[in-house]
């Protein structure tokens, strides 16, 4: 094939061209110090290299969530501090109350006290993070998570958690649920109650009057029990004891008519030995043994802070020993209360001590992410960085040869056709 001296010139130039194309690449690579990017330079380089920057992206993403997880928890560990130290007063003062030496107007005091802790735990438990979010809400989004209704403090949330990924497999939950955190503290016998109840509870039981309240009446002669009955249809138990024993009986009562009691306590008279019978009024019960009679356990659904009884006893003539007394349900007493805000600071205890553990869950993971981090950045570090030394050589070796090749190309276009005829 003969190949003409425009041709030949054209091909040449096109050479040099990318020869210089090639210079110009290796020059741009020494100085940034990193391999050409392009894939058409290493498919099998630029394919890893793709793999290992997607990890780091998800690994950042995954560290990202780390740190709003950590300070989430952070925050609600804060948050249940400040509770703890105040359910630990309320404990100070439900010890203060059960004692014989204090004063009628030490308990207005400490009643106040009760409120004001109240309200300061409703404002902690409506707790928002830095992103505007309940803490404590689940998914509720807008509005409070609690709210002081007629019928006392409600949870207006949900049941979920926010969680986030942490790692490909995994994630972890960002704080706990109000109604596990509030309104679920064991209250004997399976039963589960709000810590606002609990303290209502202690509230009221620090009213005017209530160092006159009972749980138990016992009569040697006989008893009368004038119940509170309401309106409202309500489910009324109470232990009624003899001398063959005790007996839970359990009647629905309505204003007016205690006659199911009555039916209720006669119908366990096998095993306590008592009966009963209603006065002339038929609104006062009223309870026959020979051997004397107790009263105790009232409790009602729904539940009652108010006294729920008032209770005679009788003398052996028949006459009625002092005054009646008012009965309340057993939790509304002094070392009832004791008990239940002891529940609720162990409570409080059991739930900082699970956030703790999912701090150090968190901690546990941003150190494995950080190692992770490392490790992949040195993979792409040796990806992405150019073997300097190599590169020189190769960028020297092509200004050689297209050096010798500018030079041959120069003598050889120098020669013309009488150059070859001669």
């Amino acid at each position: 094939m003969t190949i003409g001296t425009s041709m030949f010139s054209q091909l040449n130039a096109q050479a040099f061209s990318r020869v210089g194309a090639e210079i110009a690449d290796l020059q741009e690579q020494i100085s940034s110090g990193k391999n050409d990017p392009r894939a058409s330079a290493d498919p099998v380089r630029s394919a890893r290299l793709s793999v290992a920057r997607e990890q780091k992206s998800s690994l950042e993403r995954y560290d990202t969530n780390l740190g709003q997880l950590e300070s989430r928890l952070n925050l609600t560990d804060t948050t249940l501090s400040e509770i703890t130290n105040m359910t630990q007063r309320l404990n100070e003062i439900t010890l203060r109350a059960a004692s014989s030496s204090v004063t009628s107007a030490e308990r207005e005091t400490l009643q106040i006290e009760v409120d004001e802790l109240k309200q300061g735990l409703l404002d902690l438990a409506n707790t928002r993070d830095e992103m505007g979010r309940n803490l404590f809400g689940g998914y509720r989004m807008s509005g409070p998570a609690f709210e002081d209704a007629p019928n006392g403090i409600q949870f207006l949330g949900d049941g979920g958690v926010h969680a986030l990924r942490v790692s490909e497999t995994s994630t972890l939950p960002s704080g706990l649920n109000g109604s596990d955190a509030f309104m679920s503290i064991a209250a004997g016998e399976g039963a589960e109650r709000s810590v606002f109840d609990l303290i209502d509870d202690l509230s009221a039981s620090l009213g005017v009057g209530t160092d006159k309240w009972r749980d138990e009446v016992q009569g040697d002669f006989g008893i009368t029990l004038d119940l509170a009955l309401t309106r409202a249809p309500q489910t009324w138990t109470m232990t009624v004891t003899g001398p063959s024993g005790a007996a839970e009986v359990s009647a629905e009562l309505v204003a007016g008519a205690p006659a199911p009691m009555v039916d209720a306590i006669n119908a366990a008279s096998a095993d306590t030995g008592v009966t009963a019978t209603l006065s002339d009024d038929g609104q006062t019960i009223i309870l026959n043994s020979p051997e004397g009679a107790a009263v105790s356990g009232f409790e009602t659904d729904p539940l009652r802070r108010d006294i729920l009884a008032r209770v005679g006893v009788y003398d052996r003539d028949g006459n009625q020993d002092g005054g009646r007394i008012p009965v309340v349900a057993e939790r509304m007493m002094p070392n009832a209360q004791v008990g239940a805000l002891r529940e609720v600071s162990d409570h409080m205890a059991d739930l900082r001590a699970k956030v703790g553990s999912l701090g150090a869950v968190v901690e546990a993971q941003q150190n494995t992410i950080e190692n992770r981090m490392v490790a992949l950045q040195q993979a792409i570090a040796g990806l992405e960085d150019l073997d300097v030394a190599a590169a020189i050589t190769e960028l020297q070796s092509l200004m050689l040869t297209r050096d010798a090749s500018q030079q041959t190309f120069a003598r050889i276009t120098q020669t013309s056709l009488f150059d070859y005829i001669r």
